[in-house]
C-alpha cells in the first residue's frame, strides 16, 4: 500500500510543478505582448507628432502635395527607410488628403484641414486630423 501512495503523491507533485509552470508561462506572455504593444503606441505616438510639426510649416496659401508624405516618412526613418518593404508606423500617402475650409460664421478665416492614414501595422492604420489656420 506505501507504494500505491508514494506513486500518487508523486503524481500530485507532478501536476503541481506543470500548474507552476504554466502560470509562469502565461503571466510572461501577457506581459511580453503588453510591452510590445506599448513600444507600438509610442512609436505610433512619436511619428504622429513628427508629422504634426513637420506639416505645421505649411499655411493655408501653400499647396501640399503627394510627396510630402513621403517626404515626412523618410525624414521621421531617416536610413531605415525602404519604399518596397517601409517600416511601420508611416504615413498611406494614396489615402492621405488635405481640405481648404472655410469657417461657416465667417468666409474669411479660412483653415487647411489635413487627414492622415498612418499605418500601424500591415493590418491596422489610424486616422489623424491636422489643423492649420491662416
Amino acid at each position: 500500500m506505501r507504494n500505491g501512495s508514494l506513486i500518487v503523491e508523486t503524481l500530485i507533485s507532478l501536476f503541481l510543478i506543470l500548474l507552476t509552470v504554466v502560470i509562469f508561462t502565461t503571466i510572461i506572455v501577457g506581459v511580453a505582448k503588453n510591452v510590445t504593444f506599448t513600444e507600438e503606441s509610442i512609436e505610433t505616438f512619436l511619428f504622429t507628432n513628427f508629422a504634426y510639426d513637420f506639416l505645421s510649416k505649411y499655411e493655408v496659401g501653400h499647396e501640399i502635395e503627394q510627396g510630402v508624405y513621403e517626404e515626412i516618412n523618410r525624414e521621421f526613418w531617416k536610413d531605415k527607410w525602404n519604399d518596397q518593404n517601409p517600416p511601420f508606423p508611416h504615413i498611406d500617402p494614396s489615402v492621405s488628403t488635405v481640405e481648404d475650409v472655410a469657417l461657416p460664421s465667417s468666409s474669411d478665416v479660412k483653415y487647411k484641414k489635413i487627414t492622415l492614414k498612418i499605418k500601424i501595422n500591415e493590418g491596422a492604420s489610424i486616422e489623424r486630423i491636422v489643423i492649420i489656420g491662416d
